[in-house]
């Protein structure tokens, strides 16, 4: 605040010593010569008089000025002080919100951490304590241990994914069909435990984008479907192309859905709705990493949905110049 204050200060008195400079070198150029005036018509009967009237309002003059221009810098000084004010709060704000930001994400980091971690030292505090353990109950502590590592790994992949500032994208033409056949692979097995069938009505087109980061925002989208679903449902893939929209690709399913209050906050990270913690396993970071993702195309990526009744994720990517 001070600073902008100063800046302020500083241009106003150097623009008031320019002008007051100005004004008097003007007045100054007022003073008559020395000669004698002898018309008796003339206000001042003497030249002496003359002069001392001049002289005075000269002064009288240049007191004016200054008196003028020190209201005027009290002025200034007062409303600089509000403008400072409101200044340095519009800088700090946002310096404000990452911090805020960064401590809430060492926060959340640091309780998703404590999970595998404690799951992890129990495991081993637990087999440590037993007099006698037998060959199948070190290899089911092992394996144990490798489930938790492997949660471990997912979220410590995912966080560096989420700080990754590099969010450049390569833009090709490639074929929708291709990113979306990526995309099923990766989460047939999950799909396939719970008999879950994937309705693939997107049509054969050929779109511009990132094709690894839209195939990894596409499998997050069918991952999450396949989790919130029941068995033996359906997921639904549809895309359609405009000339003004660009590229929508939309995931539907018969899932849990999302209430109103819990789609507002979804994309941020480490979030999830409390209807979904005791049903899924996961740190809340997918749909953050896909917002990401399509925040780098400039495109959009939002939800529709009401609990009970399923949602629709959509992507939106707009038309890119060759």
């Amino acid at each position: 605040m001070l600073t902008y204050l100063s800046i302020i200060m500083i241009m106003s008195l150097s623009f008031s010593v320019v002008l007051y400079s100005t004004s008097v070198s003007q007045l100054e150029r007022q003073r008559p010569p020395r000669f004698n005036i002898q018309s008796s018509d003339f206000p001042m009967q003497t030249p002496s008089g003359f002069r001392s009237f001049i002289e005075t309002r000269i002064e009288e003059g240049k007191q004016d000025i200054f008196a003028k221009l020190t209201t005027i810098n009290l002025i200034v000084l007062c409303g600089g002080a509000i403008l400072s004010y409101y200044l340095a709060r519009r800088t700090l704000e946002p310096i404000e919100e990452a911090m805020d930001a960064q401590t809430q994400f060492v926060s959340d980091a640091s309780h998703e951490l404590r999970t595998p971690l404690t799951a992890l030292r129990t495991s081993n505090e637990v087999a440590l304590r037993r007099k006698k353990l037998t060959l199948s109950d070190a290899k089911r502590t092992i394996q144990e241990n490798l489930d938790e590592v492997d949660r471990l790994q997912q979220l410590t992949d995912g966080l560096l994914r989420l700080l990754s500032r590099d969010s450049q994208v390569q833009i090709i033409d490639f074929k929708l069909q291709d990113a979306i056949g990526t995309a099923l692979a990766a989460v047939a097995p999950k799909a396939a435990s719970k008999r879950i069938a994937v309705n693939d009505q997107t049509p054969s087109i050929t779109i511009r984008a990132d094709q690894g980061a839209l195939t990894q925002v596409l499998t997050i989208l069918i991952d999450n479907a396949v989790k919130y679903s029941p068995e033996d449902s359906t997921i639904t893939l549809t895309a359609t192309v405009d000339d003004k929209q660009g590229v929508s690709i939309s995931v539907a399913d018969t899932g849990i859905g999302i209430s109103e209050q819990d789609a507002q906050h979804i994309f941020s990270r480490f979030y999830r709705a409390d209807s979904s913690r005791s049903q899924t396993e996961g740190y809340g970071l997918g749909l953050p990493i896909a917002h990401k993702l399509i925040k780098a195309h400039h495109g959009t990526l939002s939800v529709e949905s009401a609990p009970g009744e399923g949602s629709i994720f959509t992507v939106r990517l707009p038309h890119t110049s060759r």
